[in-house]
């Protein structure tokens, strides 16, 4: 399946917010299935963390030479794919409602857990682990990835759950302290 697009939005009725992917068979299949699942307050703390590591991860696979440089490359990353996304219009384009299916129900599940998984130069894997033994996972590229992630931060903000999701950037080093070799 190919992932057509996410959406993440803060609930304030819930006090949760809503994770909608829409995917379809082919890439110019026009017959949509959605996913919709909620992510708590607990869960968004807590995945933040396999973000992070996700992102390391991915730099040592792919850039080891350069891992003492990782938070600088993650932030260039982030950087470029913002710019990527913003170009293409992503996040300006509209959530597309055109779904034909709900392969877990059209009502939203409740996301357990949620993990990651990293291989080299390989989209990053996100699986949601829900209530009643099922789940699904995504491979977000990393412009994707950081997509998510801003939509994941600003969802968290509009929420007031005075809960931080930063990512690690080059101004979290204190350049007089660093030793050149």
């Amino acid at each position: 399946m190919n992932l057509h697009q996410i959406q993440i939005t803060y609930q304030p009725e819930e006090d949760r917010i809503l994770c909608r992917t829409s995917f379809n068979e082919e890439e110019d299949d026009e017959a949509l299935q959605e996913i919709r699942v909620w992510l708590t307050r607990r869960l968004v703390k807590g995945l933040w963390g396999g973000v992070i590591k996700a992102l390391e991860a991915r730099v040592t696979l792919d850039k080891p030479q350069a891992v003492h440089a990782a938070a600088e490359l993650i932030d260039m990353e982030r950087q470029a794919s913002m710019q990527d996304i913003e170009e293409s219009g992503s996040f300006d384009s509209a959530y597309d409602t055109n779904v034909e299916a709900y392969p877990i129900g059209e009502a939203p599940m409740l996301a357990v857990g949620v993990q990651f998984a990293v291989g080299a130069d390989a989209p990053i894997r996100v699986s949601f682990l829900l209530e009643q033994d099922c789940g699904f996972e995504i491979s977000l590229t990393q412009s994707a990835f950081h997509g998510f992630c801003k939509l994941l931060q600003d969802a968290v903000t509009a929420a007031e759950w005075d809960v931080t999701l930063e990512l690690p950037s080059s101004s979290d080093f204190d350049v007089e302290h660093r030793v050149l070799n």
